[in-house]
């Protein structure tokens, strides 16, 4: 949660082992995580949003990294 409040990036708050995001450009940015190896997946009754795997610390990190990417673009 701190890195998307860092980065002004929309969310949604969860306790659970994924992240529901709302990028700029959903579309783009599956992809872009996809490619990366990144569990990503368009929740359609939110449009807008994914929902972003991420169970080990190891997971999040691969997240962090790649999304940082994307917020370079």
């Amino acid at each position: 949660e701190e890195f998307f409040q860092k980065h002004n990036v929309s969310f949604y708050p969860s306790k659970a082992n994924f992240l529901l995001i709302k990028p700029k450009h959903p579309e783009e940015t599956l992809r872009i995580l996809q490619e990366q190896g990144i569990l990503v997946r368009p929740r359609r009754d939110v449009p807008g949003t994914l929902r972003v795997s991420v169970g080990t610390l190891k997971d999040t990190e691969r997240f962090m990294t790649a999304y940082f990417k994307i917020l370079k673009i």
